[in-house]
């Protein structure tokens, strides 16, 4: 996926550095190209770091942990806006020791005092699931998880939510829908402990599959189904000629990349406000 694999972890002497990517965003103005945002965007994940990417990983729960608290600790990351982190479906080792790791955060924004325009670090989480019940049974289990920790849910997606044909641009529902929005129904009416007021859980949205996003991910074609450059794990992010920099900036051109954006306006409002967006 982005046209990372077979790029290397380097050492330095701030610790490792993260593979990373350059890509220029798409400006609001669509008849103002040279207003385009160049962003960044670095990634780290154990397989940079394993000799074979077919190579399973079996450790128990200390060895996670180790790893964990590396990534977070002894990688340059350096000045960022934002850390994304992909965690396993379940409520597992990995993440009671990411909660452990930046507990002082939750710490932090229990008690927050901003200055007039400052943001504040914070950490919140966004619940994904897919419309089927055994899916959102796994669900219900993390946003309890959630509650009995103490870190802030910002909404839930619902991803797989139909196919989007790639013809007719009619969306069918394979897997069914609306199991999110009825999880977030649901959830929002029950009451908590001691007759407190329902916590609305905010539906943020719901992505659909899409082919051509599909082969731009996994076969490195654009929605045109032309292919891309081939990659070469040597050329700098920073090279006008960047396989990974064609691949996002191609990203832009399918169909569910405004569903993408939508959801993510959403979510930073959120974060951000520390309030709830409205839900689709």
């Amino acid at each position: 996926m982005l046209g990372l694999e077979g790029r290397s972890v380097l050492q330095s002497t701030d610790g490792w550095v993260p593979v990373q990517t350059t890509f220029n965003e798409p400006s609001s103005d669509p008849g103002n190209l040279s207003s385009a945002d160049q962003q960044t965007l670095k990634c780290m994940s154990i397989g940079f770091l394993l000799n074979n990417p077919r190579d399973s990983v079996v450790w128990r729960g200390p060895k996670k942990n180790a790893m964990i608290r590396q990534f977070l600790v002894d990688v340059s990351w350096g000045e960022l806006d934002w850390l994304i982190i992909d965690t396993p479906p379940g409520t597992s080792d990995e993440h009671i020791s990411l909660l452990e790791q930046l507990s002082p955060l939750l710490t932090h924004q229990a008690t927050p005092s901003p200055a007039p325009g400052e943001i504040l670090p914070s950490l919140s989480s966004v619940l994904v699931t897919t419309p089927q019940a055994v899916s959102l049974l796994d669900v219900s289990k993390e946003y309890d998880f959630t509650k009995k920790t103490g870190l802030r849910v910002v909404g839930l997606v619902e991803n797989m939510s139909g196919f989007l044909c790639p013809h007719c641009d009619e969306i069918q529902n394979i897997f069914g829908s609306g199991g999110g929005l009825s999880f977030c129904e649901k959830v929002s009416s029950q009451a908590g402990p001691l007759d407190q007021q329902p916590q609305p859980l905010t539906f943020l949205g719901k992505i659909p599959i899409d082919v051509d996003f599909m082969k731009l991910m996994d076969q490195a074609t654009d929605p045109n189904n032309q292919p891309l450059p081939p990659s070469d794990p040597t050329t700098p992010s920073s090279s006008p000629v960047n396989t990974n920099s064609l691949l996002i900036s191609r990203y832009f051109e399918t169909r569910t990349s405004k569903i993408f954006a939508e959801i993510s306006e959403r979510i930073v409002y959120s974060i951000i406000t520390g309030s709830s967006s409205s839900s689709i």
